[in-house]
């Protein structure tokens, strides 16, 4: 049995950045409306938008922007 980690599609990373974006602007909203954020929820923001870069970068150097909205 294998124990190396399978690379996803690009596909799969375009699903994985909405899911991020939407739970990045989830809290950037909580944090507009005066609410604050307690320290984990700031630190999940950050991590979100970490991890959208990083597959922002990704797609882009496949040419494959289109599947998050982006231009090609």
């Amino acid at each position: 049995m294998s124990t190396a980690a399978r690379t996803p599609t690009l596909a799969e990373m375009a699903a994985d950045y909405r899911s991020h974006a939407a739970h990045a602007a989830k809290l950037a909203a909580k944090a507009a409306s005066g609410e604050g954020l307690p320290a984990i929820d700031v630190r999940s923001w950050e991590f979100a938008e970490e991890l959208m870069a990083g597959t922002r970068a990704t797609l882009a150097a496949a040419g494959m922007l289109h599947l998050i909205g982006g231009a090609r």
